[in-house]
């Protein structure tokens, strides 16, 4: 067997056997005749490769999705990226990185800061937050805080320099987070916020029900 042609019309793959002819994969011998791949050439929304035919074509696995309920998933998705590029944006406006705004993002709420703490709620590598940390404290910015340390777990505030350095920064974040509260309105938000948490949930249920 050398290879084969596809009959778009009739969805039918045709096998070229060594003596020349073409044979329906129907009609041949189950060994052959049931690869464990099919072929197809229907528009896909997204596909999953499922199976390969002995002699390599392969027919991924479609998995419809509604056009609207797609289009509603884009767009979530692309918002939440532009939320995070905003903030870069900030960032990169007042000289400092977005892993550093992180840094003094958390202390702003909490009032001090640890490394999972910041992994946990963002989502980045320990070992990132680790260098920013660790150059922050070198600077002078950032000291230990043995109060709010727990365990192994250790936990940092600003120093009288990190504070100095730190309040025109928060206060500038303050300032557009409140303009855009003004401009989106307090029950928006606090709607954004519940729907947004709760999606994370269903996003997280999701990822582990699929593997």
């Amino acid at each position: 067997m050398h290879g084969g042609t596809y009959d778009a019309v009739n969805d039918t793959i045709y096998l070229s056997t060594d003596d020349g002819n073409e044979t329906d994969e129907n009609q041949l011998p189950k060994s052959v005749a049931q690869p464990s791949l099919h072929i197809s050439l229907t528009p896909l929304t997204s596909i999953r490769a499922e199976t390969i035919i002995p002699f390599g074509i392969i027919k991924p696995r479609v998995m419809d999705m509604d056009k609207k309920t797609l289009s509603l998933l884009n767009n979530v998705n692309r918002a939440i990226i532009k939320f995070r590029g905003i903030y870069s944006q900030w960032s990169s406006a007042h000289y400092i990185s977005y892993n550093e705004m992180l840094v003094l993002y958390t202390i702003r709420e909490k009032g001090f800061c640890t490394q999972k703490q910041i992994c946990d709620s963002y989502l980045l590598p320990r070992q990132t937050m680790n260098n920013v940390i660790t150059d922050m404290r070198e600077n002078g910015l950032l000291e230990l805080s043995p109060e709010n340390s727990v365990g192994r777990e250790k936990a940092f505030v600003l120093t009288d320099k990190g504070k100095e350095y730190a309040q025109p920064l928060l206060e500038s974040i303050n300032r557009f987070e409140e303009q855009a509260v003004v401009l989106l309105g307090d029950e928006k938000l606090a709607a954004l916020t519940a729907l947004m948490l709760e999606y994370d949930q269903a996003l997280s249920q999701a990822l582990r029900d699929v593997r």
